[in-house]
């Protein structure tokens, strides 16, 4: 509710600012006398002019939701297509997850996505696994729909409203269809072509990529990483942080040692990652310095944990901690650790406790509640 209110005022205050600057412009640029454009303004048919101001605002809206489903929905297709199974699928924050041959819809976001389509490779070998299809679907489905309403644009008489939302739709869709289709990163993150030359330039990514998809799917049907296959969580010591897929499965492998108390193992990897010299990924930066903070703690290291824990980490803490269950385990250690206050954190235990199927990752969910109940009987003894 309070997200349609904000809407509405947005609107309303983009009409009304809309009115004043237009009769700035008119006034003192071209002269026009006040009393004129009063009279003018007030001759004018709001009826016609709020109802074209209301959709030429929602139509943008509208098409950017619609291309995000699209695109995620092409690597979908394209992924099942290929012979990929299907693991979860996102938009914005809402995912819809396949939980006992049932769909669920749970909340998930990553930073500096819009949606995400998560599927498991087939069981194929590294030369014959696919990912062209998988990771220019989304593309193909922005171009194709993008065409689609050009067809309708050319071909039909349409209104003005029309005509000018499909025009926006278009111009939508291609934005997408490039900002994806030509290799580059946003926010650090590659995107689909990015992707595509990465695996075609570094053939044994693929592996890695299969890994990761393996991975976050065993952790959505309630597996803990200690439970997971050793072999899936092997780093050479000279992995590159600077690449997404060595990245995620060194975040992935440094959680195992973890959840397997190995944790100076754990330290090591993410101390790399976080070092200004690895140019990894800010979502791997953020990630690696958030276990760094939990790790610190649980070796008594208060300036190492001083140093990391900013005011900018810990509102990215707080921003994830209701979909990710890590932030409350680090929240958890913060409050047992640091603070001292044992009442807060049993809060921040038995709330996690309360609210563990609500989250996406179910195996990290476990590991997690497993972590803080062996801290807190440490600490009690």
């Amino acid at each position: 509710m309070k997200h349609i209110i904000r809407f509405i005022l947005l609107i309303t205050l983009g009409f009304i600012a809309s009115i004043v600057i237009a009769g700035i412009a008119v006034i003192f640029i071209k002269g026009v006398p006040v009393n004129v454009f009063i009279d003018k303004l007030l001759k004018t048919d709001f009826t016609k002019l709020i109802t074209g101001f209301v959709i030429l605002s929602i139509s943008p809206l509208f098409a950017l939701y619609f291309h995000i489903i699209v695109h995620e929905g092409g690597h979908l297709v394209c992924g099942l297509a290929t012979g990929y199974k299907f693991v979860s699928f996102r938009i914005f924050s809402w995912t819809l997850i396949k939980e006992e041959n049932k769909y669920k819809i749970k909340k998930f976001s990553l930073a500096g996505t819009g949606g995400q389509c998560l599927l498991e490779m087939p069981d194929l070998p590294k030369d014959k696994l696919p990912v062209v299809w998988y990771n220019i679907g989304g593309v193909l489905g922005n171009i194709i729909f993008s065409l689609l309403a050009l067809a309708i644009l050319l071909i039909f008489n349409n209104g003005k409203y029309v005509s000018a939302s499909l025009i926006i739709f278009i111009v939508i869709g291609l934005f997408l269809a490039l900002t994806n289709g030509i290799p580059m990163k946003i926010q650090g993150i590659s995107n689909d072509a990015a992707n595509v030359l990465s695996l075609r330039k570094h053939p044994e990514g693929k592996i890695g990529l299969k890994l990761q998809l393996s991975v976050n799917a065993q952790c959505q049907r309630g597996v803990r990483l200690k439970d997971m296959p050793e072999d899936w969580f092997i780093v050479d010591d000279d992995f590159r942080p600077s690449d997404t897929i060595d990245a995620g499965l060194a975040t992935m492998t440094a959680s195992r040692y973890i959840d397997i108390r190995e944790f100076d193992k754990a330290y090591d990897i993410f101390n790399k990652i976080i070092a200004p010299e690895s140019k990894a990924i800010g979502i791997y930066v953020k990630e690696s310095m958030c276990e760094m903070v939990f790790l610190s703690l649980l070796k008594g290291d208060e300036e190492k944990f001083n140093q990391l824990y900013t005011k900018q980490l810990e509102k990215y803490i707080n921003q994830f901690k209701s979909i990710m269950s890590s932030k409350m385990r680090i929240l958890f250690t913060i409050a047992l650790l640091h603070d001292n206050d044992k009442a807060k954190a049993e809060e921040i235990y038995n709330k996690l406790l309360i609210d563990r199927d609500k989250f996406l990752m179910k195996g990290e969910v476990e590991m997690d509640l497993d972590l803080m109940k062996e801290i807190l009987t440490k600490y009690q003894s």
